[in-house]
């Protein structure tokens, strides 16, 4: 368990901010490991469902999830490498965003050109930054290039950002200051945060430099990766002292992707060159369309795959990114007791294996499996009691406004926190969909609920007016209601398909398949209602 920063207890907690882990037992998977014919340690842990834990036997499927690696390294910061070189405009009229459609949103830095490689290098980032925001204590960089080169900075606050968490948006704009930052990339410029000027060619040795530069301010005794893209072929130093030997001397693993350029991974082409020093890999990306996917997958270098089975069935094979983050999709589990087994496979077929036992319950005995709490308070500190894990805070972060509420996500392996302009913020296997952080609300958000995917949620303001995020379904509100008292609290039905409001009063609305059993607001409170719960019978 990740150690709690120390901090004072306020005596006010966030409203509503009392959530539950869905677990049982230990919450730390049964990793497996072994040796390869190398010497390398090969390892592989599955850390949802828990083991021990519970899952819903009545949803349609299972998402399995974990972590391989090869050579003991996990990965403590990773750092993405941008050309903004003048050649990364001259290619338009990509599907950048994956949408199958070329439109205006395939512009995603804004500049009149829709769809270039710059886009498609952004919106790759993109999608790699949301595949890396489950993995705890994970730091970010990011260094643009052209003639030069400059690390770019991520984030509003005094001085420079030069690294910060996958899951910050300290300026409450509703987007992820990484991806906001990357939108903020133009041919030869970064220009969120703060402007740097990179030039319009394209210089590998600088890029190198200066990522190198960047990754020796980190703790020492920290593994990196880099992920560093490229349209171009450019000159390269190799020798001793040069970039690249600083690079490979410090341990740094250089993954390259060759950006429509058929020969930027043949033998001896700088990318190669980059990538076979450092034990990374040289990916050629024919279509910039599908740098995302090129980006998320690839895996890591000496493993060939990431195998998962329920219960004895067929084996699924699991996504896995090249920092070692996997997912697979699998059966729904059976009512009872369920067995996940995950293999990891070296190229040299050394294998691994890591193994969890689970429950498989109906949805209306999840609660019943409760063994823990997690509390937030209105400076963002966040306090696990009994079996519940500590997964981050923003207790050391200046927030706009104070945190009102706390939600967890399905498999208690994470949570999100709310504040009262509705920024959010993600920790654990708890995924940003969005905010309100960049809207002007008519009043505060006080509340918030998870769809029972976990792949979204709602925000409730006091005025009842709701914001849906991810597969969230907006399915009514308050907004246009003149209210005897504000909405206090929210929850959502099991099926996510309603939800309930209520109003200090004790005023209560329904919405979707929610059904209203009553209210208070007719009778004289000695206080005001502060929250609501459903009970699944």
């Amino acid at each position: 368990m990740k150690a709690q920063r120390s901090v004072r207890v306020t005596a006010v907690l966030a409203a509503v901010a009392l959530t539950f882990t869905m677990t049982t037992g230990t919450v730390a998977a049964l990793g497996g490991s072994a040796t390869t014919t190398t010497g390398d340690a090969l390892e592989i842990e599955v850390t949802s469902p828990t083991d021990a834990g519970v899952a819903n036997a009545e949803a349609q499927s299972l998402v399995v999830a974990g972590t391989a690696a090869l050579g003991g390294a996990s990965v403590d910061a990773a750092m993405y490498v941008v050309d903004l070189s003048g050649s990364t405009t001259v290619v338009q009229g990509l599907d950048c965003d994956g949408s199958g459609t070329v439109d205006a949103d395939d512009d995603l830095n804004g500049d009149g050109r829709i769809g270039d490689i710059l886009d498609c290098e952004i919106s790759g980032i993109e999608a790699l930054n949301q595949s890396l925001l489950a993995i705890d204590d994970l730091d970010i960089g990011m260094v643009a290039f052209g003639s030069s080169a400059s690390v770019v900075d991520l984030g509003p606050g005094p001085g420079a950002q030069d690294f910060v968490p996958p899951t910050i948006d300290a300026d409450n704009s509703g987007e992820l200051d990484l991806e906001e930052a990357a939108e903020g990339l133009i041919v030869t410029e970064a220009r969120q945060f703060t402007t740097r000027n990179v030039g319009p060619g394209t210089n590998f040795n600088q890029a190198l430099a200066t990522t190198n530069t960047a990754l020796a301010s980190r703790p020492a005794g920290e593994n990196h990766v880099v992920f560093f893209m490229s349209d171009g072929l450019a000159p390269l130093a190799t020798g001793p002292g040069s970039p690249l030997a600083n690079a490979t001397d410090s341990g740094t693993i250089v993954n390259t992707f060759a950006i429509g350029v058929t020969n930027g991974c043949a033998a001896g082409q700088a990318l190669r060159t980059i990538a076979d020093r450092t034990n990374g890999t040289c990916t050629v990306v024919d279509d910039p369309s599908t740098l995302q996917s090129a980006l998320t997958g690839g895996g890591v270098a000496g493993i060939s795959s990431v195998e998962v089975s329920l219960n004895g069935a067929a084996a699924v094979t699991a996504s896995i990114n090249q920092v070692g983050t996997w997912q697979a999709v699998v059966a729904a589990p059976n009512l009872g007791s369920n067995t996940v087994v995950a293999t990891v496979t070296a190229d040299d077929g050394t294998t691994a294996t890591s193994t969890v036992t689970f429950e498989g319950v109906p949805a209306s005995q999840l609660a019943s499996k409760i063994t823990g709490v997690w509390m937030s308070s209105p400076d963002g500190g966040v306090f696990a009691l009994g079996g519940a894990t500590f997964h981050g805070s923003m207790g050391a972060t200046a927030l706009n406004q104070p945190i009102v509420n706390l939600a967890a996500t399905p498999t208690g392996n994470g949570y999100w926190l709310v504040a009262a302009d509705g920024g959010i913020f993600a920790f654990g296997d708890a995924t940003f969909h969005g905010s309100t952080g960049n809207i002007t609300l008519n009043s505060p958000i006080v509340g918030m609920a998870a769809t029972p995917t976990g792949n979204g949620y709602w925000l409730i303001a006091a005025d009842g007016g709701i914001f849906a995020f991810g597969d969230a379904t907006f399915h009514g509100s308050t907004g246009n209601i003149t209210l005897n008292s504000p909405i206090v609290g929210m929850a959502a039905t099991p099926t996510g398909n309603g939800y309930l409001l209520v109003a200090a009063d004790g005023g209560q609305f329904a919405y979707g398949d929610a059904q209203f059993f009553g209210s208070l607001a007719t009778l004289s409170l000695s206080a005001p209602v502060n929250g609501l719960a459903v009970t699944v019978g």
